[in-house]
Formats: structure tokens, C-alpha cells, sequence
């Protein structure tokens, strides 16, 4: 049973340190485009910015204190004195950090070590102390402290910093969730959820890899940047294809679309429907190039466009058609694509009310693009001269 407990706090404090808390410590450093870190290598995490400052991490994903004579504390101590011994020439710039969830009690060690309010000499001196006592428990860990030349003793305590009373991994994710930029608050849960699978395959292909790639800040934000524009997306497909039908009458409206139905005689029911559709499709088309920068639309309206040619000519109709027939090729073709054509202007967007607008909208063109009457183009062309 005991066994049991043990295996299970090591998996939480695995989880946290290295899949949670590493995604927050690389958001952290959302200033430092240039940021990266290492997992699992010297330390739990490593993170070096581009001035090339590095900072080692040990996560502590513990209830108990962080007192002077903690194991937790000379553990750590231990395996950076390691480092030190055997990397003198590589020292400079270093931060070793500690970070616990639990607390440096008032007048610890550890406390003396925060990044704030700093007492590094009385620091120094008590570890001194400590390192030369006989405590069984912890005189393994003396010894590479001991070991180093009292130069390296003092840099290694001048390099430490204490991060004590951070959030647990129940509440973390709330943290991560407040670094996000730019996400709508009822988004960031589900765009929290979506980013920790992406986040735990990075993970797993870097350990994989023996650590030697590292994870990147710019990756991680482009990752949460196309979370984000999806989410987005839904949001406001929803918020287009809710918009109320406007209360107008389509006898006096004297724009092209609305014309080109009437000279069909379109019933006036599928009219209101087509000015509500062009509405819908006008500010859906707006959005897309204002806030997600969408360069395509001229590609997708041609794509709209070859499919009402295949359509269009596919039947003829001689100059000498009555206008009784001219009416039912123009009602039989403009039904024909309202049905059956389906492009979309987006992977995310996908309801019909895109494309039936936007064909509207083409219809409504300085001269029209298309048109539903075979004699359109003439049509608009004689109002033009008058």
C-alpha cells in the first residue's frame, strides 16, 4: 500500500514538474522570443534565453518545507555542486532555481535565497555550517558542496534562487490559462486542453530524442496562436449564422443582387433569405480578412465563379428565348447552385450560408461577376447607359 501512495505522488510531482510546470516557465518567458528549454537533462527543466542566461530548475512538487535541513534542499545542492565540480569553465551566467510548492520557512535558508530580499552572506555561512556537521541522513549530499573550492561554494550560493509556494498541479493550469494573450476568457479552456496533448507529444518526442532538441518558445505560441484562430473561428461562425434576418422589403431595394432575383422572379421568401444570407457572408468575409489576414478570397470566389460557368453555359438559350423561359433558366440555375454548390471559404467554416451569401455578393458586383437571367450582363448594361 505504501509502495502504492509513493508511485503515486511520484507521478504527480513527474507530471508537474515536467509537463505542466514547463509549459508554464516557457510562457513565462513570453517577453524572450527566443527562449528554449531542456528536459530532463542536468535538471528537471532548463530554460536559456537569447543573451544565452541559463537557468537550471528543480521542482519540487512537495507538502513539506523547504527547512535548512531538508533533503529536498542538499539533494539539489548536491547535484549542482556535480555540475560545478566538473564544469568550472562553463559557470558563468548560471541561475539554479528551486521551485517548491511548498514553503521557506521564515528565516530559512531558502528564504534568505528568494529572488527578492536576498541575504546571500548569511546563506553562505549556514550551509558552511551545516555541510560540516554529521547528520547521517544527509552526509552524502555534504560532500560535493564540501568538495568544491570555496570560490565555486560562494558562486553556487550567489546563483541559487528559491521560487517556494507555487501553485500545486490542481491549480497550475489555472496559471498557465492566465499567461494565454489574446484568447477570449470562455476559449482558454478549451484551448487550455487542446494545448496539453500538443504539449505532452513535444515532450515525449524530446525525451525520445535523449533531450538534444530543444522545445521552443516560438513554437508554443505559433501552437497556441492556431488554437486560438480555430476557436475563433467557431465562435463566430455561430455568431454569423445567429444573425437576425433584417425586417426589410425587398420591392424598393435597388441593389444589384436583390435586382438580379427580382428580374427572375425569384418568390420574395427566397429573396429575404438571399439578403440575409449576403449580409451574413459580408461580415463573415470582413472578419476573416481584418482579423485572421485570410489572403484567399479572391481564390475562393474564383473557385465560386468556375462553378456557376459549368452551370450557367451548360445550358443555351438563343437570343430569341421569350422572357417567360429566360425567367425559369435564370430560377433553375440560381436553385440548382444554392443546392448543390458547397466550397469552403475555410477548414472551420463549413455551413452552406458562406457560399450562398457569397455568391450574392459576387452578383452584387460594379459590373456583376455572375448572374442568374441569361441576359444579365445586358441588363445592367442598358441601366448603366440610361
Amino acid at each position: 500500500m505504501n509502495v502504492q501512495t509513493s508511485a503515486g505522488r511520484q507521478a504527480l510531482g513527474y507530471i508537474f514538474q515536467v509537463f505542466r510546470y514547463s509549459l508554464y516557465l516557457l510562457l513565462d518567458n513570453s517577453d524572450r522570443p527566443e527562449t528554449k528549454i531542456f528536459i530532463e537533462r542536468l535538471d528537471d527543466i532548463e530554460v536559456i534565453n537569447a543573451d544565452d542566461v541559463y537557468q537550471s530548475f528543480q521542482i519540487k512538487h512537495v507538502k513539506t518545507d523547504l527547512t535548512d535541513r531538508s533533503t529536498d534542499l542538499w539533494r539539489t545542492i548536491r547535484v549542482w555542486s556535480e555540475y560545478l565540480q566538473n564544469n568550472e569553465t562553463q559557470s558563468s551566467g548560471l541561475l539554479f532555481t528551486i521551485v517548491t510548492t511548498g514553503k521557506a520557512p521564515s528565516s530559512s535558508i531558502a528564504s534568505l535565497l528568494r529572488a527578492k530580499s536576498r541575504n546571500e552572506d548569511e546563506a553562505f555561512k549556514r550551509l558552511l555550517e551545516i555541510a560540516q556537521t554529521s547528520t547521517p541522513s544527509l552526509k552524502k549530499f555534504f560532500v560535493p558542496f564540501r568538495n568544491l573550492s570555496p570560490q565555486m561554494q560562494r558562486l553556487l550560493v550567489e546563483s541559487i534562487r528559491v521560487i517556494d509556494g507555487v501553485p500545486d498541479i490542481s491549480d497550475i493550469s489555472d496559471a498557465i490559462k492566465r499567461k494565454f494573450i489574446a484568447v477570449r476568457p470562455e476559449n482558454a479552456d478549451e484551448l487550455y486542453t487542446d494545448l496539453e496533448g500538443w504539449w505532452l507529444s513535444q515532450i515525449i518526442d524530446h525525451l525520445v530524442n535523449d533531450s538534444q532538441n530543444p522545445i521552443t518558445l516560438l513554437a508554443l505560441l505559433d501552437k497556441i496562436n492556431d488554437i486560438n484562430d480555430r476557436l475563433k473561428v467557431r465562435s463566430i461562425d455561430d455568431k454569423f449564422f445567429n444573425l437576425p434576418q433584417p425586417d426589410e422589403d425587398p420591392t424598393w431595394d435597388k441593389r444589384r443582387f436583390v435586382q438580379q432575383l427580382k428580374i427572375i422572379d425569384l418568390p420574395y421568401p427566397l429573396i429575404r433569405h438571399a439578403i440575409h444570407n449576403f449580409y451574413r457572408a459580408s461580415y463573415l468575409r470582413d472578419w476573416l480578412v481584418n482579423e485572421l489576414h485570410l489572403k484567399e478570397l479572391e481564390e475562393y470566389d474564383r473557385q465560386l465563379k468556375e462553378e456557376w460557368i459549368t452551370y450557367f453555359y451548360s445550358t443555351s438559350v438563343s437570343d430569341g428565348t421569350d422572357e417567360k423561359k429566360c425567367k425559369q433558366f435564370g430560377q433553375s440555375i440560381y436553385n440548382k447552385i444554392q443546392q448543390d454548390v458547397d466550397i469552403p471559404i475555410h477548414p472551420q467554416f463549413t455551413k452552406k450560408y458562406v457560399t450562398r451569401g457569397s455568391y450574392q455578393v459576387l452578383a452584387d458586383q460594379q459590373p456583376p461577376e455572375i448572374g442568374w437571367h441569361p441576359k444579365f450582363e445586358e441588363f445592367f448594361r442598358e441601366q448603366s447607359d440610361s
